[in-house]
């Protein structure tokens, strides 16, 4: 009788049904002394789900801060996302501007659309009026939008008005905006001792920092650098957290900067002495950053090994003298978030992710490679090589030690630039396993002349779902060179100027619902679809949304796709809206996964979802 019972509820309720509830979890990461501007960073990569064995490439994570914050970031003018919300990797990097206790929670989906949400409580708290002093040029009197019960000062000298105020016994020092005060003294900050430090504008506008030191600012912890434009020195550093000794620096935020001409921007963590942690829960927010490495100085815009290390809506362009815009020898856990990456020298990429040197610094750590970076909504451009280099070993001393693993690029858009004898040959090139290129865009036209790749892997298991390629050039490839473990699918490349590859040298193990722009039948190419006309909104496309398919679709790519474990699209939006998942970087008709109401695939059968808390 138990067993007709089995297989009467088999046959009546969907499989779904029985699939797996996914299992939340949250944790945050800030400084001791939880003062606003408060640099928080998530991390839900601890989530689990018996129906994977990777849930960090598996799961969609959506994350929530309840402070009210209508804001969005649009630095980059490629993208405008919201600030206090966030979906896609189990990162997440938010900045509470006033004291308040607030309630951050994480809702994770998976494949089946089943949901568990959990939450952490952050109790935010300020700086005050008698624990800040303002900062006018010598002869100004006019404190107007300084805090009130704020004491006021009068010095040209930057460093010393900063370090003098913290010295003093103030937590907070703001310079009057737009005003410039000179610096010829590195300017040494240590929250731990004041209860936090905060430096920032009062008034309207940045401050103007004129002169150079080297570094700018150095630091160690539970510090807030804010509001300041400086056109800089060639041979400076902005920010360098190594403090010259063994301490490491943690927590600490930097935003709303512009500077223009410099070495590195950050240098961090690079110089850490051995036996000594790397810096954790560093932050750079709404800032520009020009010329990095110019004149011959061979510096990287970011130059770090750090753990937790979160860089949003900020630009970064490093001039044809330096060399990567950003080098990462370590950061066990990365969040990236709609920021664009322009340009490197000759040969040098704009992200590149490698081991760190073995000469001693890292104190025993043998593995001292980032493990978990996660790059969402930005735009890289290159003019040479490959755009960004994931993973892989620098070579020698690092023989055999891990590669880089859980690395997820999703929602991006990469453009190139010819220049001169410069070419972009590959967009994305992984150097290790574990990575998932996801809902990206590659504009393929600019690159070299004769071949160029959106993806390159030399490695197995990997993934690539839903990405879209453009191309008007001879022979453009979306996948070229990778080994037998990799999943593709739900892919689509269009190239007007001539052949376009999906393949090359190939074997890979699971394909599915591509789609390319000729009949090649080499390699894998006789399991791909042919396209009978470009598909996207607008070809050439100008702009990221002209990929979208249109939506006459004579190929039937909407609604044609497989399904794949992550159910958003490029937008942030719900996969499937229709009867199948869309092939290509857009969902048509998709919805937020933040809406409310219960999962969409289990209507009807009386599930609402579970919620629980940690």
């Amino acid at each position: 009788m138990l067993s007709k019972l089995i297989a009467f509820l088999l046959a009546i309720v969907p499989a779904t049904a029985w699939a797996a509830v996914p299992s939340a979890s949250i944790t945050a990461t800030f400084a001791a002394s939880a003062k606003a501007p408060l640099l928080v960073y998530f991390d839900a990569a601890a989530s689990t789900d018996a129906d994977t064995s990777q849930p960090i490439h598996d799961l969609t994570y959506c994350f929530e801060s309840d402070e009210v914050n209508a804001d969005t970031y649009d630095n980059t003018t490629h993208k405008s996302t919201a600030k206090n919300t966030f979906c896609g990797a189990p990162s997440y990097a938010y900045v509470y501007e006033a004291a308040g206790t607030y309630t951050a929670q994480v809702t994770v989906i998976d494949q089946d659309n089943n949901r568990d949400t959990a939450t952490v409580e952050i109790t935010v708290n300020s700086f005050t009026g008698v624990n800040t002093r303002c900062v006018n040029p010598v002869g100004d009197a006019v404190f107007t939008g300084c805090p009130g019960g704020a004491d006021q000062a009068n010095n040209n000298d930057f460093d010393d008005a900063a370090e003098g105020g913290i010295s003093a016994g103030f937590e907070r020092v703001l310079f009057k905006g737009g005003s410039s005060f000179a610096i010829s003294e590195p300017v040494n900050l240590d929250g731990t001792s004041n209860g936090g430090v905060h430096i920032a504008a009062y008034g309207t506008g940045r401050y103007t920092i004129t002169g150079t030191a080297d570094p700018l600012f150095q630091f160690v912890d539970d510090v807030r650098i804010e509001d300041f434009t400086w056109a800089g020195d060639i041979a400076a550093d902005v920010f360098n957290g190594d403090n010259g000794s063994s301490s490491d620096s943690d927590d600490v935020l930097m935003r709303n900067a512009s500077v223009s001409a410099s070495s590195h921007v950050l240098s961090m963590g690079a110089n850490t002495q051995a036996g000594t942690a790397f810096p954790e829960n560093i932050g750079i927010f709404e800032s520009t950053f020009n010329d990095c490495g110019n004149a011959g100085a061979a510096g990287n815009c970011l130059f770090t090994s750090i753990t937790k290390v979160s860089v949003v809506d900020s630009i970064f362009f490093d001039s044809t003298d330096g060399e990567h815009v950003w080098r990462l020898q370590h950061g066990e856990v990365c969040f990236v978030h709609n920021s664009k990456f322009d340009s490197a020298a000759e040969n040098k990429h704009s992200i590149t992710l490698r081991g760190l040197p073995n000469d001693g610094r890292i104190g025993g750590i043998t593995d001292a490679i980032p493990e978990q970076c996660f790059f969402s909504d930005n735009h890289f451009h290159g003019g040479t090589a490959w755009i960004i280099q994931s993973g892989g070993i620098n070579s020698g001393v690092d023989a055999g030690k891990v590669p880089h693993n859980d690395h997820i690029y999703e929602r991006n858009y990469f453009t190139a630039t010819l220049t001169g004898a410069n070419e972009v040959q590959c967009m994305l090139k992984f150097e290790a396993g574990k990575q998932t290129a996801r809902n990206n865009v590659f504009d393929l036209t600019d690159m070299i002349s004769a071949g160029g790749n959106a993806l390159c892997s030399g490695v197995d298991g990997n993934e690539a779902f839903n990405n879209a390629a453009y191309g008007s050039n001879t022979n453009r490839s979306f996948w070229a060179k990778t080994r037998g473990t990799c999943t593709v699918k739900n892919n689509v490349l269009w190239n007007s100027g001539g052949t376009s590859s999906f393949f090359i040298d190939d074997t890979c193990a699971t394909v599915a619902t591509n789609w390319d722009s000729d009949g090649t039948t080499t390699g894998l190419e006789t399991v791909m679809s042919d396209l009978t006309e470009c598909p996207f909104v607008a070809c050439p496309p100008v702009s990221v949304t002209d990929f979208a398919i249109k939506a006459t679709d004579p190929d039937s790519l909407i609604d044609g796709g497989t399904s794949v474990p992550h159910v958003i699209d490029y937008l942030q939006l719900l996969r499937p809206a229709g009867a199948g998942f869309d092939v290509g970087a857009f969902e048509d008709g998709a919805s937020s996964p933040l809406a409310g109401g219960p999962p969409k695939s289990l209507v009807g059968r009386g599930f609402s979802g579970v919620s629980r808390s940690n």
